[in-house]
């Protein structure tokens, strides 16, 4: 007793943490629409995953119609009207269809004269996401039935019985081969198809009772097909014998065989929708499950087989293997299987044997070994192609730096041969300015001294080549000719694509410098401009954001420091906190527009659900703390609170809209009177708690269960049967009215 009892308390335990982990919500859409294009609600239980998607778990339903505007029929010469209703309902477990599928749809069209009216429905099966269990799909045209598949599926299998309208019928087993007699009728046409063990054994063709024709055509080889299917003849004996078997999924049958359930799964013409409504493993290109639609084994006569002589396989052979080991097979040419080696031959065992081997050899060293020679010649090539232009990159910027040493820098309209040449290490092509015409002194004296005395230079090495992006990377230095050491260093670059020795730039327009200033200054202009935008989206509405931004942007350091990499980093951090304002701006923008919606939901009729919702709402903490997660996450917690309590006010307005209908039924009173004490006891009010939608569902399904026994063909009996019960409780009643 007592292990009873840690057992229990353990599942308990269990239980309440998945409970905590994978709490369940209802999702409802109202703006949904189906594959089809009809608008409809969109209702489903989910639980959020680790990745913050909606895992659909529970019940599903998609409720849908539209009337589409009145339009001339030049066919009928008359306006016509027409409409779709679609409704689904199925289950899920874990974000995969689990339990029966059922989708109905329904076309109506409607003139002055006539209506007509067509419905496709399907009920369907799953289990773990898979089709499991049976399948029944039909079509109706003004009540008469115009096509019906009957089919069942084993984890994704077709198997077991399989039935297209009234001239298609047969069966598969349990691994999705046909088997047995399949026979399908046309007319006074009649085919019927044999399978044993799943082998394709004989077809025969009959009109009106008599065969007009039979495949295979000839008593001898229907023999032959017959005597490999049960096992008398081995797949060698049949090979031997000149023909060749294979597993095939072809549609054996016609187009209008089991194939053609694939325009059932795979979106076809009755709008069912499977792909949208998801949850089918075998709809997801990125998963290996797929459905297995009829197989089976199909036996061929292979044509132009020859035979080799004596002393003609050897020198096949060798032919064979001093191709494999010198040509690379690519494209067209290239070897997928052993089995090409001896297609148009006539081979024993022992020379397959032999020929599997040396492809196999093929494969594993001889196209290794190739491919590696390949891969070294490529590398070679690449590698001679590199210094060839590294070497020409070298010569052009080695003449374009000896003039550029040669000339006096006391010329004013100095010009450097060798186009774009951008002094600096941090060079920025997309951001450009002219280092001479720049405010910011500080970095216009750092580089004063070096533009001053630029040229002639002592000396210049080139630092690297970038062959890939055309860049050649060199320093170039001068030394303090009484100390001896060095006076400057800078590095150089050349961009190659503009290299041209005959061009020549003015100076002060090719030397660029992209530094920590400009960096700097981008910042110092991004934050003006946040602050700017938070204040306006702040305005009046939120006045306690702007004043709590004001204070932090008072309080912060936005002054530039001596370290220029510290004053960055800083400036970037407080970005980070302007962004963290806006963004809780929206969402307090967001919270706001829900609320303003409830209270137009709820109206004079549901005042008693404004007044809970606002009493909610004003002890609720909606303005920002310096810990933004923090604050994003109550205002998501909050919006969670009010979509639920917007699916409340729905959820109620459906319950007056069922008690209306059934306080003014006057024809079975003893039953509406049990219904009145039942409501005047039923909690109505909303709460926050997140089960409030469950307590309202609940009054929903049983105000179902008496509006069905009230509008049934047997009310007056079941009002007498009310009437005579001497235990008029809610649940007693309820169970006499099933």
């Amino acid at each position: 007793m007592k292990k009873i009892s840690i057992y229990f308390a353990l599942v308990l335990v269990v239980c309440s943490f998945l409970s905590y982990g994978q709490q369940v919500k209802t999702y409802v859409n109202k703006n949904y629409e189906t594959s089809c294009g009809v608008p409809g609600t969109l209702t489903y239980s989910y639980y959020e995953g680790s990745n913050g998607d909606y895992v659909k778990h529970g019940k599903y339903s998609v409720n849908a119609s539209e009337t589409r505007p009145k339009y001339w029929s030049s066919t009928l010469k008359e306006y016509v009207t027409s409409s779709t209703k679609y409704s689904a309902t199925a289950n899920f477990k874990d974000g995969w269809l689990d339990g029966t599928l059922t989708v109905t749809v329904t076309n109506t069209e409607s003139t002055a004269s006539k209506k007509g009216t067509s419905i496709s429905s399907l009920t369907a099966n799953f289990k773990d996401g898979m089709p499991h269990g049976a399948w029944r799909m039909t079509r109706t045209t003004d009540g008469k039935k115009t096509y019906s598949i009957s089919a069942n599926f084993s984890n994704g299998v077709l198997v077991g019985s399989f039935a297209l309208n009234d001239y298609l019928k047969g069966q598969f087993d349990d691994d999705g081969f046909y088997t047995g007699k399949w026979i399908g009728k046309n007319g006074r046409s009649e085919n019927e198809y044999n399978f044993i063990n799943g082998v394709y054994v004989a077809l025969y063709e009959r009109k009106d009772g008599k065969v007009i024709w039979s495949s295979p055509e000839n008593d001898e080889e229907k023999e032959l097909y017959k005597k490999f299917a049960e096992r008398q003849m081995t797949r060698e004996e049949l090979e031997e014998s000149g023909y060749s078997v294979e597993i095939t999924s072809a549609n054996l049958l016609g187009t209008e065989g089991p194939v053609f359930m694939n325009t059932i799964l795979y979106e076809g013409n009755d709008c069912f929708g499977l792909s949208t409504i998801g949850g089918n493993k075998t709809l997801d290109r990125n998963r290996p499950e797929r459905l297995v639609m009829g197989q089976y084994y199909r036996i061929t006569k292979e044509k132009d087989v020859k035979v080799f002589k004596a002393g003609e396989f050897e020198r096949y052979a060798k032919r064979i293997e001093n191709r494999l080991k010198n040509d690379f097979f690519e494209d067209k040419e290239q070897i997928s299987s052993a089995k090409v080696l001896w297609e148009g031959y006539r081979v024993s065992q022992e020379q397959k044997d032999l020929l599997t081997n040396m492809y196999n050899q093929y494969i594993q060293e001889w196209r290794s070994a190739k491919l590696q020679r390949i891969e070294e010649e490529k590398r070679l090539a690449e590698q001679a192609r590199q210094k060839e232009i590294e070497k020409a990159y070298k010569d052009f910027t080695s003449i374009a730096l000896n003039k550029i040493i040669s000339v006096s820098s006391n010329k004013a309209d100095m010009k450097i041969f060798g186009a774009d040449i951008v002094i600096a290490t941090d060079y920025d092509k997309d951001r450009t300015w002219d280092a001479l015409f720049t405010s910011y002194s500080p970095l216009k004296d750092k580089l004063g001294k070096q533009l001053k005395d630029f040229c002639p230079a002592t000396s210049y090495k080139i630092d690297s080549v970038d062959v890939a992006n055309g860049t050649v990377y060199c320093t170039v230095e001068k030394y303090n000719k009484k100390e001896g050491s060095q006076y400057w260093q800078t590095q150089i670059v050349f961009n190659s694509k503009n290299i041209d020795l005959d061009k020549s730039f003015i100076f002060n327009k090719a030397v660029r410098v992209r530094g920590d200033w400009d960096e700097i200054r981008d910042l110092q202009q991004m934050i003006e401009n946040n602050k700017n935008k938070i204040i306006e989206q702040a305005g009046k509405d939120y006045s306690d954001v702007a004043k709590s931004y004001n204070f932090q942007h008072k309080d912060y350091n936005l002054k530039v420091s001596d370290d220029l990499m510290e004053t960055i980093s800083r400036l970037n951090n407080f970005t980070k906190i302007q962004h963290g304002y806006m963004k809780f701006i929206d969402l307090r923008g967001l919270v706001a527009n829900k609320h303003k919606q409830i209270m137009d939901k709820c109206g004079k009729d549901y005042a008693d659900v404004a007044k809970a919702f606002s009493s909610y709402l004003n002890g609720y903490n909606v303005a920002i703390s310096s810990d933004t997660n923090e604050s994003f996450k109550r205002l998501n917690d909050l919006m969670t609170v009010q979509d639920n309590c917007a699916n409340f006010i729905d959820l109620r307005k459906v319950i007056t809209e069922n008690n209306d209908n059934l306080l003014n039924n006057k024809s079975t009173k003893n039953i509406v009177k049990v219904y009145s004490t039942y409501m005047k006891s039923a909690d109505l009010a909303w709460t926050s708690n997140s089960n409030s939608c469950d307590k309202l569902q609940k009054v929903i399904d049983i105000q179902k269960q008496f509006l069905t026994a009230t509008t049934s063909s047997n009310a007056a009996e079941l009002d007498q049967k009310v009437k005579k019960l001497k235990d008029k409780s809610v649940d007693n009643v309820l169970k006499e009215l099933k």
